[in-house]
This record gives structure tokens, sequence and C-alpha cells, in this order.
């Protein structure tokens, strides 16, 4: 129990460091508001945020937000699975999907917005296609390093002294690629929360998106940075728990 603490604590190390530092910068941002050097329209001051955050309709924004990521984020992780095995299975498919894979991730998920709409129409398809499309390259591209940095001995070693092929698989690509899949969800995590802005201005009437855009609109720029702070948070906050879950993983193997 003491080696599995040791193993997961260098990820609250810097958390009291990184903790004074938001401060610090907030502290620097709520002098320079209070300058008054630029009208409010240019910037807003953190207590403002903070305040404008804890209306009870921003819970709802955040949830329908975090409810399309995570459904997308899942098919996201389902379809790199599926992919990864398959070219486990079928190894002369690899090179097919390096090219295919290679080149799409490249294209920005905004780009797709015009064909996401002719394809989906303006519905939650269309927003759940542009978060999977941002969430899958990172999360299949992360797996299959993990799979090739599987030592090689290790899965003879493990396939020779195993009583079957199910039990083999298990302890060699299961368990070996455990650390590989939580690191690619956090970066398909990532990817997706970052997408989500985009997936949001596909006529949107909810969530963290539309609510940046909407506070551009009417030129209320603490909705605005709320919105992106909120943004940011929720993804600091699940990267962090995931990097936990990653060492803890590491710890097992």
């Amino acid at each position: 129990m003491y080696y599995k603490v040791e193993y997961i604590k260098p990820a609250f190390h810097n958390l009291i460091f990184e903790a004074l530092i938001i401060v610090f910068l907030l502290s620097i941002w709520q002098g320079i508001y209070e300058t008054r050097l630029f009208s409010e329209i240019v910037v807003t001051g953190p207590l403002k945020v903070i305040e404008y955050l804890w209306r009870p309709d921003i819970l709802r924004q955040w949830n329908i937000s975090l409810y399309r990521v995570m459904v997308g984020l899942l098919i996201a992780t389902s379809i790199a699975v599926l992919l990864l095995v398959a070219g486990i299975v079928f190894p002369k498919i690899q090179s097919i999907m390096n090219v295919l894979v290679n080149t799409l991730r490249f294209i920005p998920p905004i780009a797709w917005i015009p064909l996401a709409i002719i394809w989906f129409g303006i519905g939650e398809s269309s927003k759940e296609y542009i978060i999977i499309y941002g969430g899958f390259f990172s999360m299949f591209l992360s797996l299959f390093d993990a799979y090739r940095n599987l030592p090689k001995e290790s899965l003879k070693l493990i396939s020779i002294n195993t009583s079957s092929r199910l039990k083999a698989a298990y302890y060699g690509y299961v368990l070996g690629l455990m650390p590989g899949f939580i690191h690619s969800i956090r970066l398909g995590f990532g990817v997706a929360w970052m997408s989500l802005v985009a997936a949001e201005l596909i006529a949107s009437d909810a969530g963290l998106g539309y609510m940046i855009e909407e506070g551009r609109m009417l030129l209320d720029t603490t909705q605005v940075v709320g919105g992106m702070v909120l943004i940011g948070l929720t993804g600091y906050v699940f990267d962090f728990i995931l990097r936990i879950v990653e060492r803890w993983c590491a710890w097992q193997n």
C-alpha cells in the first residue's frame, strides 16, 4: 500500500504550487481590471467572472457540454480500440490505417462543420461527429504507440506460461496496454473537449460553446470569459484525475 501511494504521489506534488500561481495570476488580472485602463467590453474582472459563474443556469450549460463530450469520447474510444484489435489480428491492414489516420488527423475539426451539417443536419448528431472526430486520432495513435512499445519478450513468456490464448491476451495485451490506454483517453479527452466549442457552433441553443458565442453576440466579455474559464478548469480537473489513474495502472503493472 505504501508503494502504491508513493507511486501516485508525484501527481500531487505541484498542486499547491499550481494553486498559488493561479491565485497570483488572478490577482494581477483583477489589478489590471481595477485600473480601468480598458473598457469592460475589452477586459472583465475575475471577481465578476466568478460571480457570473454562480448563476444557477451555468450548471445546466456545463452538464450539457460534458454529456456531449463524454458520449463522443465513448464512441471515439470504442472505434480506436476496435481498430487496434483489427490491426493486431490482421497486421497487413496497419499500413492502410496508418496512411488514412496520418492524412485525416491534420484536418481540423472545425473544417468538417459544413459537411457535418450536410450529412447529419443541425441536431445532436453533427455535434457528436465533430467531437468524435476531434478525440479519435490522438487516442488511436497513442494506443498504437503503446502496442508497438510492448516488450515482445514478455509477450512470448506470457504465451508460454499461460494455459490459454485468452489468458495470454488478457495478461499480455489488456494489462500491458492499460497505462497506454488511460494515456490515450487523456489525450482524446483533451482534443474532444477543445473541439466542443466548434461543435456547439452548429445551431446550438445550450452548452458552454453556445454560451461563449452568445456572449460574443451580446458583447458580454464576462460571459465569454466565464465559458472559457469553465472549459479550462474542467479540462484541468479531468486531466489531473486521469494522470492519477494512469500512474496507478502503471504501478499495478
